[in-house]
């Protein structure tokens, strides 16, 4: 009997923990759409106990002794943590606890620390009827300044004058050839790192302006032997005579006479044209090296060309005098030409030719002209 009613008890505990399982499913099913306006009701709650807790603070910092206040807060082991609640008051003091209960807690503290950027909207809840989160967070973003758009990254710096300079940022390289190369034309040619840079960006305008271009050693020395008259084949053409033997001159001394004729009036009409009374239908004009490529020294007296018309502009047909010279002969040279009024320019050597011997400034000049005011940074 004994073991049927133990049997029995055992069933029963068993069906009642089931049925407590299912009760808490379901309790856990229904309880967040129950309790969300429960919860949230908690959450305005604390709001409300948040301000009304800043204002008794700041009534008894107000009554109370500067001793008695500061023991007040060591005993609730509070170091500064009172000075927010104090900001709290001083903020809302215009305000009921209840009308602010719908904004959230850390909103609250937004507003008292940011009292002063904020003071607007403090003062625009004051005239209205319902304060929710809703509404305060829109005040907020209205207040908010937009951020300004950072600027575009600049070498350009300013003085306290005004002035403005360029300022390259720091170049980082694993093989640091900028800063070497830099240095070794700084210690080589005696120059200010300024002055370098400035002929190398000259160099590289140059060439995207179509005014510079390479051109390699080997085709240059090819060029110049295609232009260069064969003399030996010339002289060879010339000297060659027909050997005519004895026994065969008579036969054709007739034929000969012919050509002879031929050729008489060949030279006749060539003497006229060219002004030339030699004989060599082979003979190709030679083309001079230009220049710049011989290299141009200190003190030379050059002229403009038309390579570049700002430069030529500057010059004014007049004779400059170079007062420095650097870079390849051959292929490249930076020349810095002095006008006689002391003005300089820096140019480069395939923009000058050599000025005429044996004439002066004066008759270089053409025409009666006044210098422009002319800018030399501008080419």
């Amino acid at each position: 009997m004994m073991t049927q009613f133990q049997g029995k008890q055992a069933s029963d505990s068993q069906a009642i923990a089931e049925l407590e399982r299912e009760i808490a499913t379901e309790a856990q099913e229904i309880a967040p759409e129950r309790n969300v306006n429960f919860y949230y009701g908690e959450l305005e709650d604390a709001t409300e106990q948040i301000l009304r807790y800043a204002f008794w603070l700041a009534g008894i910092k107000e009554n109370y002794s500067k001793s008695q206040y500061k023991q007040l807060v060591k005993d609730q082991g509070w170091k500064d943590e009172d000075k927010k609640y104090l900001k709290v008051a001083a903020t809302f003091e215009k305000f009921e606890p209840l009308a602010l209960r719908h904004i959230e807690p850390d909103t609250i503290f937004l507003l008292a620390k940011n009292n002063k950027k904020y003071q607007p909207v403090i003062e625009q809840l004051q005239h209205l009827e319902q304060v929710d989160q809703a509404v305060v967070c829109e005040l907020i973003k209205n207040q908010r300044k937009p951020k300004t758009p950072k600027p575009e990254p600049s070498i350009w710096r300013a003085t306290p004058k005004g002035e403005r300079y360029c300022q390259v940022p720091p170049i980082w390289e694993d093989d640091h050839f900028t800063g070497i190369t830099l240095q070794g034309m700084v210690d080589k040619e005696g120059l200010t790192p300024q002055q370098i840079i400035r002929e190398s960006l000259e160099l590289r305008q140059a060439y995207i302006e179509g005014r510079l271009v390479e051109v390699q050693e080997e085709i240059i020395e090819e060029e110049f032997i295609d232009n260069f008259v064969d003399y030996e084949h010339c002289e060879a053409v010339d000297e060659v005579q027909p050997e005519i033997e004895e026994e065969s001159f008579m036969n054709e001394f007739e034929s000969v006479e012919v050509a002879n004729v031929e050729v008489n009036e060949y030279q006749a009409e060539n003497s006229q044209s060219t002004g030339s009374v030699s004989f060599c239908p082979n003979i190709v004009k030679t083309v001079d090296v230009p220049r710049w490529k011989l290299g141009w020294q200190e003190g030379d007296r050059v002229m403009a060309n038309s390579t570049s018309k700002p430069f030529e502009a500057w010059c004014e047909g007049l004779s400059v005098r170079i007062v420095s010279v650097s870079g390849e002969v051959g292929k490249i040279q930076f020349v810095r030409v002095v006008r006689d009024d002391g003005e300089t320019f820096d140019s480069f050597g395939n923009w000058i030719q050599e000025a005429p011997t044996g004439v002066n400034k004066s008759e270089i000049h053409v025409g009666d002209k006044v210098r422009p005011n002319f800018n030399p940074n501008h080419f």
